[in-house]
């Protein structure tokens, strides 16, 4: 947490004191400072209003002095999709990018001649550096050198972190040995010399925690109860009348025994003890990446840089844990593609500590910073400036926010005339990875396209068309459709339990949200 002095001085702030933001001018020229983390789902405190048991307090000071998004979302719930397409400003059906394999890049006929995020800061006079994982690694290769960045790009050196071994995806780890411990550190020292020598930066930091493995110091372990009392998920397995591409196993966690033999199926959940132990060790990850989020804060201030800097923190794609029986992201569902996004603009005192129901997608970082920092963006980024609501949080921007998920099924589950059950645990017999990483984008099987409007979620699953590299609209293989009706965010149980798209009730919406969702998608993409 913020140091005694800064958290007084934070408390003045916040009563009208003289430290008072109102008083802040915007600069000629803003610093900014990106922060990503890897897995950060929305369940913290400033998000669900103190009912969470997870402890972030320094993110929740931060949301008194920003404006907190309850509803923003990734493009693709993985890591390296998602990157690409938020730092290069394009969906990943532009970038290409949907699996571990490519990059933006290497998208004809000119990706490599796109302008990145930080590239556009580097390319208008700003030292634009950065450390951790911000791109994903190797995609692009050598993290973008050398558009991005101004200087070398920094990772921790492999001698300095330890991991948990064995495939564990928990362990107790020295602060020393901790992965983001050397982010904070590195990134404390960059800030440090930009005041020094007075640079107008582009920073970016990106923290590992909580990806897998949850290995973190003791004591942020001990912040929680045994993992018998921590709370489980209530609705545990797969949505009812869900298509059966819709549902990710972990095959990954399965294969390395981290489910120690437990096979994860969308009709059959984790043992409730296994859920609670790696409900408590995400936790304890959470807590100690807001804690090295704090650390950077706290420098930020006694550098006399909170007046000047615009701040984002961000996670890349959000997590499931147990819900829906699932676990990690590689999803469409709700979970794994509503991120949170806090952003801080010194100059627009009104805004801070409110919150923005708006729809925005991550790939509308790219021009909103473009627009807060006065720059122009290149022609063909695709986001869309959210500037208009840093100032005003009654703004929309967005009335629909899209998503999707590729998948990787053998062709013969589709004619399977079978129960649903027994299609669920058809599709599991799946290609060496389920979530399509590590295969080749032209061998894909079905692409699964969703849009999320404030009420509902829709989702239809095409098969897809490796020659054009694109779904083919006209070859449906499942529809869901998820009520979001009196969803406020803060409640993470209630939602996306019944697929409704094969309710005759709801047939007129499931109409109506085919047409808009093929109109839209075309017009956005």
């Amino acid at each position: 947490m913020y140091s005694l002095p800064l958290y007084v001085a934070l408390t003045l702030t916040l009563l009208g004191g003289q430290r008072s933001s109102a008083t802040v001018s915007k600069p000629e020229k803003p610093n900014f400072l990106m922060i990503v983390v890897d897995d950060l789902r929305v369940e913290l405190s400033p998000y669900l209003q103190n009912t969470t048991l997870i402890k972030t307090p320094n993110v929740a000071a931060f949301a008194k002095e920003s404006v907190l998004f309850t509803r923003a979302y990734t493009q693709q719930a993985v890591c390296s999709p998602s990157r690409n397409s938020f730092l290069s400003g394009r969906r990943p059906d532009t970038t290409q990018t949907w699996n571990f394999i490519d990059s933006f890049r290497k998208t004809p006929p000119d990706g490599h001649k796109w302008i990145a995020l930080p590239q556009m800061f580097k390319e208008n006079g700003y030292f634009s550096a950065g450390c951790g994982k911000v791109y994903h690694p190797g995609h692009p290769k050598n993290n973008d050198l050398p558009y991005s960045w101004s200087t070398p790009y920094w990772y921790a050196p492999p001698a300095q972190v330890g991991i948990c071994g064995n495939y564990k995806p928990w362990c107790t780890l020295a602060d020393e040995k901790c992965v983001d411990r050397h982010l904070a550190d590195y990134t404390i020292a960059n800030l440090t010399t930009f005041v020094k020598e007075k640079k107008q930066f582009f920073y970016a930091t990106g923290f590992h925690r909580p990806h897998v493995d949850w290995g973190v110091p003791q004591k942020f372990s001990d912040m929680y109860p045994q993992p018998q009392h921590i709370a489980l998920p209530t609705h545990k397995r797969a949505p009812t009348d869900m298509p059966p591409m819709a549902f990710w196993s972990d095959i990954w966690m399965e294969s390395h025994g981290i489910f120690n033999g437990t096979k994860i199926r969308p009709e059959h959940p984790i043992p409730d003890y296994l859920m609670g132990e790696m409900r408590r060790a995400y936790y304890a990850s959470v807590s100690y990446v807001d804690h090295q989020i704090g650390r950077v804060l706290e420098k930020v201030k006694e550098l006399g840089l909170d007046n000047n800097t615009v701040i984002l923190i961000f996670g890349d794609h959000g997590w499931q844990l147990g819900e829906h029986g699932e676990w990690c992201k590689r999803t469409n569902f709700e979970l794994a593609t509503r991120v949170p996004l806090l952003v801080k603009v010194p100059w627009l005192p009104e805004s801070h500590g409110k919150k923005s129901t708006s729809l925005v997608e991550l790939l509308d970082v790219y021009p909103t910073l473009a627009e807060l920092a006065g720059l122009q963006v290149q022609k063909g980024v695709q986001g869309v400036s959210f500037a208009s609501v840093l100032k005003d949080t009654t703004a929309t921007t967005r009335t629909i926010a899209f998503s999707q998920y590729p998948r990787c099924r053998p062709k013969k589950v589709d004619n399977m005339p079978r129960t649903l059950t027994e299609r669920l645990q058809a599709a599991l017999v799946d290609l060496p990875n389920g979530g399509c990483i590590e295969v080749e984008k032209q061998n894909f099987e079905y692409m699964g396209v969703s849009m999320r409007t404030p009420d509902w979620r829709y989702t239809e699953w095409l098969t897809w068309n490796g020659t054009q590299l694109k779904p083919n609209w006209n070859d449906s293989r499942g529809v869901e459709l998820y009520s979001h009706i009196d969803d406020d965010g803060t409640d993470l149980n209630r939602f996306e339990n019944v697929n409704r798209a094969y309710d005759n009730r709801y047939k007129g919406i499931v109409e109506k949200f085919h047409d808009l969702l093929r109109k839209s998608w075309d017009r956005n993409v």
